[in-house]
């Protein structure tokens, strides 16, 4: 179990496939010490779970900003998703 100093924020992500073409994103916000701060889901009109996860991600980022957290911890399933976001390349 992983805790954090004051500030960070810990995140976790999924997309979520209820049968398709039904997808939807959520994600999970905890403090430093773990507590629940707040959560959020929503249905995505779109065909493919990477995108789920991909909207989730971008969600979570800006809900983060407005929460004023300036340190983010973000976990998500999805290995390409990951790598997407933490190497540096140009999007086609």
């Amino acid at each position: 179990m992983r805790f954090f100093s004051s500030g960070w924020a810990q995140i976790n992500i999924d997309g979520v496939a209820m049968g398709s073409p039904s997808l939807a994103s959520c994600g999970i916000f905890r403090g430093s010490m773990r507590k629940f701060i707040s959560g959020f889901s929503y249905f995505l009109n779109i065909h493919n779970v990477m995108v789920a996860e991909f909207y989730g991600v971008i969600h979570a980022i800006e809900e983060a900003k407005n929460m004023g957290f300036p340190c983010l911890y973000l976990e998500c399933d999805s290995f390409l998703v990951c790598i997407a976001f933490t190497t540096k390349t140009n999007a086609p």
